[in-house]
């Protein structure tokens, strides 16, 4: 595993809206996004050492499946590349309801997932990610990120939910 302090890494940042991937949570395996989506940008970050990306996480309601649905937004900063790679590793995981959607502002979203020298970073504490390969990844260590502090502390109990993050409150 390597960890590196979040200011080591090149976060990508935006003013700009981020175009994104919604999928109803609904239609999401118990197990949740978490490990679906490392695995499939890890996978893309293996092939592309020189790319830099950023995937910022808003969740929130939505009509946008024609029913109400509580959905979580993907918004991609860098490559819109990855837009397709994310579809395609939702559809392979038969996930019904998962589109391109939305624009999202990511001053309201959490930068979850960033790419960089061929690995995926994640929030390990408030100061440090961590890389690991794909075969050794423990969810255990993951904790839940807000708007206000990307990088969040451990939750008091020891143990986060990797599965869904907390809407960003308005």
């Amino acid at each position: 595993m390597s960890n590196l302090p979040g200011s080591d890494l090149q976060i990508v940042r935006s003013k700009k809206l981020l175009p994104t991937v919604e999928v109803d949570m609904g239609a999401l395996p118990s197990l949740g996004y978490f490990n679906l989506v490392v695995e499939a940008l890890s996978a893309f970050a293996a092939k592309h050492p020189n790319l830099r990306a950023t995937i910022y996480v808003y969740e929130g309601p939505s009509v946008n499946f024609y029913e109400q649905t509580w959905s979580v937004f993907f918004g991609v900063a860098g490559t819109i590349k990855l837009l397709k790679v994310l579809v395609d590793a939702f559809r392979a995981a038969s996930v019904i309801n998962v589109k391109i959607s939305d624009y999202i502002d990511p001053s309201v979203a959490v930068p979850i997932f960033h790419i960089q020298d061929s690995k995926v970073w994640i929030p390990l504490d408030d100061e440090i990610l961590f890389a690991t390969p794909r075969d050794e990844l423990v969810l255990s260590n993951y904790k839940t990120a807000t708007p206000e502090n990307p990088l969040a502390a451990p939750e008091e109990d020891g143990e986060a939910d990797s599965a869904t993050l907390d809407p960003p409150q308005a």
